[in-house]
């Protein structure tokens, strides 16, 4: 298994790959959040069979989803311990039915720690996992974490 990983905030990217063994439910599966602009995380675990299969696995991920009918609303604060408040919505992309609500602090891969808050488009997967299971971010306290079902 070969995970690739994405972080980008404020115009800042941030890739990250982790090459291990995996359970077989996370096989070839999609973690994505999104704002609208400001934040956007995006994972993709890639699996092979045999020893030391996942060598030759490229850092990479599938093509952009198409948008899904659904809608989040959206929002990113930094400096803040609190939920931030949404004035826009996002429209939702592929396998993002979830909206999601997160308030904590972060600290980057270029080990800058940040507190901030956003609301945006989750996938299912990324609801179950959270962001502790995040490769290339590391959570250092989660105040909100909520998942909801986005809006038609």
């Amino acid at each position: 298994m070969a995970i690739s990983e994405n972080y980008t905030v404020e115009n800042l990217s941030f890739p990250s790959k982790l090459m291990g063994c995996a359970e077989e439910e996370l096989c070839n599966k999609i973690i994505k959040f999104n704002t609208d602009h400001e934040m956007d995380i995006h994972a993709y675990a890639k699996c092979c069979k045999g020893n030391l299969c996942n060598e030759n696995i490229p850092y990479s991920f599938p093509p952009k989803c198409k948008l899904n009918g659904k809608y989040c609303e959206s929002c990113f604060a930094k400096n803040t311990k609190g939920e931030c408040v949404s004035s826009k919505k996002i429209e939702c992309r592929g396998n993002q039915h979830k909206c999601h609500s997160y308030a904590g602090t972060v600290e980057r891969p270029d080990l800058s720690v940040m507190d901030y808050s956003v609301k945006g488009c989750m996938s299912d997967l990324g609801c179950i996992m959270k962001f502790g299971s995040l490769i290339g971010v590391k959570q250092l306290e989660e105040r909100v974490f909520k998942c909801s079902e986005a809006l038609d």
